[in-house]
């Protein structure tokens, strides 16, 4: 392992990342296409599922999505949410206001996190992390874009010594640039319709909802695949029981220079947010 990475163990809690992130593309998880339920869990990891959500994102029917969702929780993928949030969710979305709502647990962000690309050397990681750290500064030199970046960290394979690695993992701390309500809605519809005048089409609440961050993490990756990001606090258990890394935290100097950005928001946050 590096030696300027920090290591942790948690008991019996401990990871092996590198039986942990590889899955077959033809391999299949509770009778779906591993690479389907993956994308499920990662486009609906950051705003919760519902068993209607689950359906519009696989387009099944919601008998289907009942019993994957059932399935899901049972072999503790993902928990239901507590009822205010819960709430919350159902009027940002179109679910009835007795819908049940899930987040994923450890184990589902675990999953979430896998991947079936070819293995990568060390150097090629190293170059696209470089490359990775101008955008950032990039991205918080951006007036416009709707969050800040403060920290960033990598984990997994990155930060042991292995020749090759599967993908480099990257926390982000994504901190909001106002935690205005009123102006918050008024700078998210903007970023969506501009999107939108792009060509971009969002078929769900879950895609506007996490729009002004899903654009920073697009021009982030550059399209390189090899790069998987994660938001810092929704990560934080399991991050916590592998190994990691800080590679950036933005300079205080920046962070003393716009007061209204110093304080952290959670996802109940945000939601309440863009409550209307």
């Amino acid at each position: 392992m590096r030696k300027d990475a920090v290591a942790r163990k948690r008991s019996q809690h401990w990871i092996d990342t590198n039986t942990l992130m590889n899955i077959q593309p033809n391999q299949k998880l509770f009778g779906f296409p591993a690479l389907e339920i993956r994308r499920l869990l990662r486009e609906c990891g950051f705003a919760g599922f519902s068993t209607g959500i689950v359906a519009e994102t696989l387009r099944i029917t919601r008998s289907h999505a009942l019993r994957l969702v059932r399935t899901l929780t049972r072999d503790g993928l993902m928990v239901e949410v507590s009822n205010n949030l819960a709430n919350v969710m159902c009027r940002l979305s179109t679910e009835g206001d007795r819908v049940k709502f899930y987040q994923l647990t450890i184990k589902g962000h675990a999953l979430r996190m896998t991947t079936a690309r070819k293995r990568i050397k060390r150097a090629t990681a190293d170059r696209l992390v470089k490359e990775f750290l101008k955008r950032v500064n990039e991205v918080n030199a951006n007036p416009d874009v709707m969050f800040w970046i403060d920290e960033v960290i990598a984990f997994g394979s990155f930060v042991d010594e292995s020749p090759t690695l599967s993908d480099v993992d990257l926390a982000v701390l994504f901190v909001p640039k106002t935690q205005d309500r009123e102006l918050w809605l008024s700078l998210a519809k903007e970023r969506v319709a501009k999107a939108r005048s792009n060509g971009r089409h969002f078929t769900t609440f879950v895609e506007k909802l996490g729009w002004p961050r899903r654009e920073i993490e697009l021009y982030l990756r550059k399209g390189m695949t090899a790069l998987h990001l994660h938001d810092m606090r929704e990560k934080a258990e399991l991050i916590n029981i592998l190994p990691y890394q800080t590679i950036y935290v933005r300079p205080q100097s920046e962070l003393v220079s716009c007061p209204c950005c110093a304080h952290t928001i959670s996802l109940e946050g945000i939601l309440a947010l863009t409550e209307k």
